[in-house]
């Protein structure tokens, strides 16, 4: 039995949302303020133990606007009126072999083949309720007078005398069928959740020791649960009754003098006498002597001289095993473990450094599976995991298909599959199944972060890769005094260098829905015949050009002609996809291509041509120091072949631009930036 899919209606930014929940672990990644502990909240109120209650402002903000029931001003009858909500509803398969018997008294569908049951909750104004607060505004109007609050303030200020909380069961065949479950417990027999926050309330500061005893009280809490189980009891007692006895013997003389005092200044001798007792039990005795430590070669240290790091994930290890013995209720054996047990845990990674990342999320899995099996003698439970992060180090190493990215468009929150992404890749016909696994390795060894990412740079070589944040920098600088430009270096931009493989990248890009500004180089060809009589291709000079061997310029201009490529304006340059899933121009597309134009009367064929031909004077007075240089006696007073040069004189790419950076001055403003590139960036800026 398993929790297949979570749908969200009306609760702050999750209007219409929809969650694919996996068997085991499912690993929700986005930008910041994407719904991630939305998703927590919404959870918790519903399934969870706490006394966490719904807010007004919890509301969708669009809904309370077009939907709010009071905004036609009139009172609706009973056929007019729609009730008015937030829901949380949990889709659950089964099989054959599961135990249904706590969930059979939800079934609406009498078809043997529908193994699926529907479990809505919802914070509901009912239309009884309706009526109740209408009466109740007009009670209030009739004594308010003049500063009387209109009828959506008060309702906000007394919504919680109009919602109640109920929970359906929802038929599968016809959604709008539906039972109202009475009992909360039928559901917590069947579902039962808990979570370990990301504020995991850990310090290692000294003037926030008793704050920082979170391990101890855990090892108390931890211990607690499983002492019966562990701990020789009647052996325990009898060292603490003989200590009891030792000490009561102590106490005896140490308050015998305030004894004294109490028995003289009390009002009688027929008054009850007081004395000082030894009671040592188990249960302080773990309380008050179980403190963890850690060890330094022959010295045991307070747990608050760990780093924050490691007291974080200890602390995570100790709530999630106590959290998976709360699951087998291993305190309470009158009862069983229920159904499904979801665990949600909201960013492990604060404080920890990467490499403890990775650690911990090629455990995790582990210890789902050992949670689920549990010890020799106890029965297997179902154990779903919800994982939310921040973190490229957690997805790098997470399993690609369980990965459920949370991104926003229009002021709602949505979800995607990164299995849907893979899907729509073979689905192509073009190498779908190789073009995903590139991805899918290019994304876990090195650019995780693109999922994080608002925007994304896609550079080819490295010349590009050392330049591009100088660049970037350089525009800001040029660009200070427009008003409401948002500088680049302050903006939340991921470059990633990706050869000549932009192209596979296509609909990542639409995947993810980010701005996305891609530098290339126009790579221009002309044909040759061979000794054998067959054309082939080679490098040449733009102004000598018949066609391009750029695959993403082709990939993303259709194969247009060369002499149209080297035509296109820059409003024909920024693109969207069409339902045909073709690339098409587009001045609110989200794709920019970047790539050389003529510029000094030059057309160059690369970026380091490009820049040569901006930069001659800058290259060279400083030709005899640039590192990346050979052939230097190439570079004369009068300007010669810049493609010549870019071909003939740079001996390596990366120190070349390491050359442009080390003789650059504090503001960049002894070279220019290409233009292409510069017209790139202005447009990535808005």
């Amino acid at each position: 039995m398993k929790i297949t899919k979570i749908e969200i209606n009306h609760f702050r930014a999750l209007e219409n949302f929809v969650l694919l929940v996996e068997e085991d672990l499912s690993v929700v990644i986005g930008k910041n303020n994407t719904g991630k502990t939305s998703l927590l909240s919404i959870l918790d109120r519903f399934l969870g133990e706490s006394k966490s209650s719904f807010e007004f402002h919890d509301f969708n903000k669009n809904y309370l606007t077009n939907s709010f029931p009071f905004n036609t001003g009139k009172t609706l009858s009973a056929e007019e009126y729609i009730p008015f909500y937030i829901s949380l509803t949990m889709h659950i398969e089964y099989n054959e072999t599961d135990y249904i018997g706590n969930l059979a008294k939800l079934f609406m569908s009498l078809d043997p083949k529908d193994k699926t049951a529907i479990i809505r909750f919802e914070y509901v104004m009912t239309y009884e309720l309706y009526l109740s607060a209408l009466k109740d505004y007009a009670v209030y109007c009739s004594k308010a007078g003049k500063k009387k609050r209109n009828i959506r303030e008060y309702v906000e200020k007394y919504h919680s005398k109009y919602f109640k909380q109920i929970i359906k069961s929802i038929n599968p065949i016809d959604t709008n069928e539906f039972v109202e479950i009475k009992e909360k417990g039928d559901i917590q027999r069947i579902i039962n959740f808990k979570y370990i926050k990301a504020i995991r309330d850990v310090s290692n500061l000294d003037e926030a020791k008793e704050k920082s005893q979170t391990l101890s009280k855990l090892a108390v809490k931890y211990c607690e649960a499983r002492r019966q189980e562990t701990l020789d009891e009647s052996l325990l007692d009898d060292v603490l009754k003989e200590s009891d006895i030792k000490l009561d013997q102590s106490y005896k003389k140490i308050f015998k003098d305030v004894i004294t005092d109490i028995e003289r200044f009390s009002y009688g001798k027929d008054e009850a006498k007081i004395s000082v007792k030894s009671m040592l039990s188990a249960s302080t005795l773990i309380k008050e002597n179980a403190n963890v430590v850690y060890s330094k070669e022959t010295e045991y240290l307070p747990e608050e001289y760990n780093g924050l790091g490691y007291l974080n994930l200890f602390a995570m290890i100790f709530y999630i095993n106590i959290q998976i013995d709360e699951f087998r209720k291993i305190t309470k054996a009158n009862q069983v473990p229920a159904d499904i047990n979801l665990l949600y845990i909201e960013e492990p990674e604060a404080h920890t450094h990467p490499q403890m990342q990775y650690v911990f999320i090629k455990n995790i899995q582990a210890k789902l599976q050992e949670g689920r099996k549990g010890k020799e003698g106890e029965g297997e439970i179902n154990l779903q995991m919800i994982l939310s992060s921040h973190s490229s180090h957690i997805v790098s190493q997470s399993d690609f298909e369980k990965v459920k990215f949370f991104y926003r468009e229009n002021d709602a929150i949505y979800s995607k599959n990164l299995s849907d992404l893979k899907t729509e890749m073979i689905a192509s016909g073009v190498n779908g199944e190789n073009r995903f696994r590139f991805l899918k390795q290019y994304l876990t060894l090195e650019r995780s972060e693109l999922f994080f990412a608002d925007k994304v740079i896609f550079v080819e070589g490295d010349t590009e890769r050392i330049l591009i944040n100088a660049m970037m920098q350089k525009t800001d600088i040029n660009n200070k005094d427009i008003d409401g430009y948002i500088p680049l270096m302050s903006q939340n931009i991921s470059v990633v260098e990706v050869g000549a493989y932009s192209h596979v990248f296509d609909e990542f890009i639409s995947y993810l829905g980010i701005k996305a500004l891609i530098i290339t180089d126009i790579d221009s060809t002309k044909g040759k015949l061979s000794s054998n009589g067959r054309k082939y291709y080679e490098a040449c000079k733009v102004s000598s050009g018949e066609e391009t061997s750029n695959a993403s310029l082709k990939h993303y201009f259709n194969n247009i002609s060369f002499e149209q490529l080297k035509a296109l304006k820059k409003a024909e340059k920024v693109l969207t996809k069409n339902t045909e899933g073709k690339w098409i121009a587009d001045s609110k597309g989200l794709i920019r291509i970047a790539y050389q134009t003529m510029q000094n009367r030059y057309h160059a064929r690369s970026f380091e041509d490009a820049f040569i031909c901006c930069n001659y004077d800058f290259i060279k007075q400083h030709k005899d120091e640039f590192k990346g240089l050979k052939n230097r006696k190439i570079i004369k007073d009068s300007k010669g072949s810049y493609y010549e040069i870019a071909n003939k004189c740079i001996d390596k790419k990366s120190a070349f631009a390491t050359d442009i950076l080390y003789f650059s001055d504090d503001n960049y403003s002894n070279w220019i930036i290409p233009e292409y590139i510069k017209e790139g960036l202005e447009w990535l800026a808005k």
